[in-house]
């Protein structure tokens, strides 16, 4: 049985249940219970979840509280710079360490339709297009596959499958997201 670990914010932490039961022939998946919020942190816990832990495959994303704004004229929570140089920094340490595989999601969209009712400043779509794309350059140095959360809520319906609140899922999105991130890792475990 292979072992699978998810590291990321509440969207992972809320696909969580469908990679299990649509892995429990392939793999052990195991994800933290608390909200991992940025690259930071994950750089943080790094020898902790992987380094230590081993898993034959890292699956994780950071994106949402990255782009974070407190304030209108306030920056991204992690500056698009940074985000980057730890990006790179992760990919880097998991190839060197130790001989895990690694995923990636994309984050998802802001629906601002929504979203900005809420809170029209503190994040924006624009900041989520800038981010993905500069992870999915940074994951292709790397040879990681990217799963493109953001592409299958767009074409399966923001309307459909995003909550009210312009940011989460309905129960029924985040078993979308949750099949279409076990699609890319059962793929990446049957190498």
């Amino acid at each position: 049985m292979k072992t699978v670990t998810l590291i990321g914010d509440c969207i992972r932490r809320d696909y969580q249940p469908t990679v299990q039961a649509d892995l429990a022939d392939l793999a052990e998946v195991w994800g933290p219970k608390e909200t991992i919020k940025t690259t930071r942190d994950v750089l943080q816990h790094l020898d902790e979840w992987v380094s230590t832990g081993k898993p034959d495959l890292l699956h994780f994303n950071c994106g949402l509280h990255e782009i974070r704004r407190f304030s209108p004229d306030a920056s991204q929570t992690v500056p698009l710079p940074e985000f980057k140089e730890n990006l790179r920094e992760i990919f880097r340490r998991i190839k060197v360490e130790t001989n895990t595989l690694a995923t990636w999601a994309h984050t998802t969209p802001i629906f601002h339709e929504r979203r900005d009712k809420l809170n029209p400043f503190g994040r924006k779509e624009i900041d989520v297009i800038a981010y993905n794309t500069a992870a999915a350059e940074i994951a292709n140095e790397f040879d990681v596959p990217v799963i493109d959360l953001h592409r299958v809520t767009v074409e399966n319906g923001v309307e459909r499958y995003m909550a009210r609140n312009g940011l989460h899922f309905t129960p029924e999105g985040y078993v979308l997201l949750g099949r279409a991130v076990s699609h890319v890792i059962r793929a990446s475990l049957k190498l």
